[in-house]
């Protein structure tokens, strides 16, 4: 009788112990639920875009809008007090849709221009520059002799340029023309020769 007893009370032991498991199980559960819900429910303002944007496009003020994302994942984006430092600023990677603008796909590129610096429009044929060329990237110029032998011979130019602009070819217009910042000197040296060519040599990180 003493044996059946203390079989039973040791299962009955056995069963409280795997209650109790189990409300503290689910009691936790709960409880992360709360925590989890309660800081899904956190956000902070960023800057967003309005409209898609493609690598090398300069951003406009216009095209800003403040959204809200989880605090989580907020170090990701662009605070509402960084919006100024935006304006500007070049694009190194495609957003196929509007929304948050994720830090990484802009680059910080000074597009001020310094002492003794200028910018020099070029006005370039298809085949004479890469086909990624883009906004911010670091170019050595080319020069031509013009096609009837003036502007000297084919030589490259020392100085290292940064691409400040770049208008595509349109219906009224059928040369690529790329703005170019550099020395005040850059434009007399590419006034003075024939056709130009660029080569990339750097790409803003």
């Amino acid at each position: 009788m003493a044996k059946r007893s203390v079989a039973r009370f040791q299962r009955g032991q056995f069963e409280i112990s795997e209650i109790v498991i189990g409300i503290v199980v689910i009691v936790t559960a709960v409880v992360l639920f709360v925590v989890f819900a309660v800081n899904g429910k956190e956000s902070v303002a960023v800057v967003a875009t309005k409209v898609p944007m493609q690598v090398g496009h300069v951003i406009d003020a216009s095209e800003l809008v403040a959204t809200s994302v989880p605090v989580g994942v907020a170090q990701l984006y662009f605070s509402v007090n960084q919006a100024k430092e935006v304006v500007g600023q070049v694009m190194s990677q495609t957003l196929t849709q509007s929304g948050p603008l994720p830090q990484s796909a802009v680059s910080r590129i000074d597009m001020s221009l310094k002492s003794q610096e200028a910018l020099t429009a070029v006005s370039l044929n298809h085949g004479s520059f890469p086909p990624r060329l883009s906004v911010g990237n670091a170019v050595r110029i080319v020069v031509t002799p013009a096609t009837d032998g003036s502007g000297g011979s084919v030589k490259i130019l020392p100085e290292v340029v940064v691409v400040h602009d770049i208008t595509l070819v349109s219906d009224v217009q059928q040369n690529t023309v790329v703005t170019l910042r550099g020395s005040v000197s850059l434009a007399e040296q590419i006034a003075s020769s024939g056709p130009v060519h660029l080569s990339i040599v750097a790409v803003p990180s």
